[in-house]
């Protein structure tokens, strides 16, 4: 029987440390369960704080992008301005080319050889009739 008493004994002290085992995984397992929860409401917290950082960068995006593109539409604008004051100097300055003293006289004298070459043309026709008909005959 003593060998059945230690037998007991053993069977006894493996017992005890088994428990103390399984207690002790319990424990960390506690204590693993707390530091999870606490770490994902830390990282709500962080989470919460980043996207409130990202909406306002958004906000001042879209505040940034309004007025860009309200500078875009004024220099549009300028640039429709500017580019009808230059057909409008354009044409005046193309009318004021026509009424000028030189391009008067130019068109005078121009138009006296004209009629000088087609005086002369038909003084030689005389001489050298054509086969075709001349186009200052008309």
């Amino acid at each position: 029987m003593p060998q059945l008493n230690s037998l007991r004994d053993e069977l006894a002290a493996k017992d005890a440390a088994l428990r103390a085992a399984v207690g002790d995984k319990e424990a960390a397992v506690a204590g693993l369960s707390t530091k999870m929860a606490a770490l994902e409401a830390a990282g709500r917290g962080v989470s919460a704080e980043a996207a409130a950082a990202l909406e306002k960068k958004a906000g001042g995006l879209s505040g940034q992008l309004a007025a860009v593109q309200e500078e875009l539409q004024a220099a549009r604008n300028q640039l429709a301005l500017k580019d009808k004051e230059l057909r409008a100097a354009s044409e005046a300055l193309s009318g004021k080319l026509q009424e000028s003293k030189q391009f008067l006289a130019m068109k005078q004298m121009m138009q006296a050889k004209s009629q000088e070459a087609a005086a002369l043309r038909k003084r030689l026709e005389k001489y050298e009739p054509q086969s075709v008909p001349s186009a200052d005959t008309a």
